[in-house]
């Protein structure tokens, strides 16, 4: 894909997305040996981490893309991530909430479910992924066939990354101002939004010149450190009850996602 206007050092729309796409699907597919002998949590989160910026990813270039493609691609690697988060919750209890009385059990329940994780993986279809992706570019089905689809991609890349940033923080917007006030179920879709702004933010920055968002980025790092606190303790208490230790992280995690994100609204968005 040729590159886009007389600065050669802005990609075209279509050329980022090949970029975005190969190097999450290669993140992916190396992460993989997280599986193997030599496992390790961190590495597992890494693949899950990959996995769903490939799918914020499909959702910030929508404009360009074939919907029935994109949203095969995205199912997959919803799948593939789902497969994964059993043992990636099961580690997380183990390194973030295990006590003397029940670190041991909580330990082989997560050795357990490396082997049956492997089996789940490989019957979705693990190994052919970053090759199905790497096809999908290669023979352009997953770029959309009609004339604005086509325009768009042609052009710039700046000017598809500030519509998808736009369209995600007004999302984000609509959650309110008190993270408190949130449900658990919405709590963790604002989570999942702030991840998808974060990630967007990642791949257009480089191409959008002169920007410097390094404040909103920050903050936007403290927030999703302190959702994912939150999510975490309500993975591990599966709705049940919060005392002492446990409740009092919870409400230091609320009081500083408040903070943060009171912040990160009165910053504004780094691209307008």
């Amino acid at each position: 894909m040729a590159r886009h206007g007389k600065d050669s050092n802005i990609p075209s729309a279509a050329r980022l997305l090949e970029d975005v796409l190969r190097t999450q699907a290669g993140a992916f597919d190396k992460s993989l040996g997280a599986l193997t002998s030599d496992y390790d949590p961190e590495r597992l989160h890494k693949a899950r981490v990959a996995l769903r910026r490939l799918r914020s990813a499909l959702q910030g270039f929508a404009p360009i893309l074939d919907k029935d493609e994109a949203r095969k691609l995205s199912r997959q690697a919803r799948d593939l991530f789902r497969i994964l988060g059993p043992l990636r919750e099961a580690d997380v209890a183990v390194e973030s909430f295990a006590t003397e009385a029940d670190r041991e059990l909580l330990a082989a329940r997560a050795l357990a479910l490396r082997g049956e994780t492997r089996d789940r993986l490989q019957a979705a279809g693990v190994d052919a992924f970053a090759a199905r992706v790497e096809s999908g570019l290669r023979d352009g089905r997953l770029l959309g066939k009609g004339p604005p689809a086509r325009r768009l991609a042609l052009s710039g890349a700046p000017l598809l990354g500030a519509l998808a940033l736009q369209e995600v923080w007004t999302r984000v917007l609509a959650y309110g101002d008190s993270i408190a006030a949130l449900q658990e179920e919405p709590r963790h879709d604002f989570r999942k939004d702030m991840k998808t702004l974060r990630y967007l933010t990642e791949f257009f920055l480089p191409v959008m010149a002169g920007r410097k968002p390094a404040k909103f980025i920050k903050r936007l790092e403290k927030l999703q450190e302190d959702l994912g606190e939150l999510n975490d303790i309500a993975v591990h208490t599966r709705g049940g009850s919060l005392e002492g230790d446990l409740q009092r992280r919870a409400d230091r995690a609320t009081k500083a996602a408040e903070t943060h994100w009171a912040k990160l609204r009165k910053a504004g968005p780094w691209w307008g």
